[in-house]
């Protein structure tokens, strides 16, 4: 019986060649996107507590209570205290505070007042294949709490 000289193992070493290649690309890409849905989540807490932060109206040392909860700066200076050591691409113009002031009709004489933190990240990749591909995952979250009606003057 004659052999066939043939490429019967060709596509088995190409196999072996490429395929560290993809399972690290793969590997990389999910180990990006696990630590930027980590960073999601914990902006998205920052924003919870800087939303519930900026509704008190009770600022240590003053015996008033403020009818629209705490100041745009001490909402700001509350967000950078709670961002992570690693975060250093974080500051201030990634923080947007803003109210919004709603009339109940069924209170017409006490309005309701919203305040709204947003806030933006960066994350970044620390896989080379994926950091050459995109520099960061941009982030964005906002949380909206209502000012307590019981301050209200």
């Amino acid at each position: 019986m004659k052999r066939k000289i043939g490429k019967n193992g060709q596509s088995m070493v190409e196999l072996c060649l490429i395929m560290p290649i993809l399972i690290m690309v793969l590997l990389g890409g999910i180990v990006d996107f696990g630590y930027a849905f980590y960073n999601y989540i914990t902006l998205q807490q920052i924003a919870n507590d800087a939303a519930l932060f900026a509704i008190n109206p009770y600022t240590p040392g003053v015996t008033l209570p403020s009818p629209t909860g705490q100041t745009d700066d001490e909402v700001g200076k509350f967000v950078q205290s709670k961002v992570p050591a690693n975060w250093v691409t974080f500051s201030a113009s990634n923080i947007v505070l803003t109210m919004t002031t709603v009339i109940d009709d069924s209170h017409p004489t006490k309005p309701l007042y919203y305040r709204r933190v947003t806030l933006s990240y960066g994350s970044p990749l620390y896989t080379p294949f994926w950091r050459s591909v995109w520099a960061n995952i941009p982030l964005s979250t906002s949380a909206v709490f209502q000012v307590p009606r019981s301050v209200l003057p």
